[in-house]
């Protein structure tokens, strides 16, 4: 039922070895801006010629909630988040922390691969963000 909603492999780009992810957005040629998901016309100047380029992996956590009610995907309880990505790009994703205590706006975060479990049992790669030392550069 919810597999068709949005094939979350078409955003995953490269996965490093240390399963760092890099995500799948739309560059704008003519403005240059980064759209996620990506987009077939630029939001911002209207412009149809966009590429792909890859965004990510770091970021910065703008603001975040916890949810406490299951979904098909998740179990409860989870956190969401809006990540500003050093790439100008804001999505909401989940964010993992070993510690809820530990989460708070401005921290830095960096984008990670994970297995999401579909409804017929397979799996597919995905992606979450986790809290992470490194600096913006």
């Amino acid at each position: 039922m919810y597999e068709n909603l949005f094939n979350i492999q078409d955003v995953i780009g490269t996965i490093s070895t240390d399963g760092t992810v890099k995500l799948k957005a739309s560059k704008c040629m003519k403005c240059e801006r980064n759209f996620f998901p990506q987009k077939e016309i630029c939001p911002h100047c209207w412009n149809e010629d966009l590429t792909i380029a890859e965004i990510g992996p770091y970021g910065t956590l703008y603001s975040f909630t916890t949810v406490r009610v299951d979904t098909p995907l998740f179990k409860a309880p989870y956190t969401i988040g809006y990540v500003d990505l050093d790439d100008n790009v804001r999505l909401l994703a989940q964010i993992e922390a070993e510690n809820e205590s530990a989460l708070k706006a401005n921290k830095r975060v960096k984008c990670v691969s994970r297995k999401l479990k579909l409804n017929d049992g397979s799996e597919v790669n995905g992606y979450k963000f986790i809290l992470t030392e490194e600096e913006k550069s």
